[in-house]
């Protein structure tokens, strides 16, 4: 949803990242944590999908503090809010209540002694 927003509202533009991109897959975390620094393989990586139950205004209101959106003008920040719940309102009200799954992922590495 974010990600085809930035593209519709700022095709010319990427959107900032501001992790270190070598956080973002198994591969570059494995370079990241290396035996020559003294830690073990494999990398154990779970994905898993937090649950987050609420309202729609308290998932919006949630989503509204996020980084990426600190990046947003008042115009584009009030397109995505409107797109946002207008699409989370129909999901609350086809369920009854709305669960939004937030994806998350733990990775673990040992160090050697």
């Amino acid at each position: 949803m974010v990600g085809q927003f930035w593209r519709d509202e700022f095709s010319l533009s990427a959107p900032p990242f501001v992790n270190d991109p070598r956080i973002v897959s198994e591969a570059t975390l494995t370079e990241l944590f290396n035996s020559e620094l003294g830690y073990q393989h494999p990398l154990i990586v779970n994905d898993f999908d937090l649950i987050v139950d609420t309202s729609v205004d308290g998932l919006w209101d949630s989503f509204a503090e996020t980084y990426l959106i600190a990046f947003l003008e008042r115009g584009p920040l009030g397109r995505l809010e409107s797109r946002m719940k207008a699409l989370f309102t129909d999901l609350q009200s086809a369920l009854g209540s709305l669960q939004f799954p937030l994806p998350m992922s733990q990775f673990t590495v040992l160090k050697c002694p």
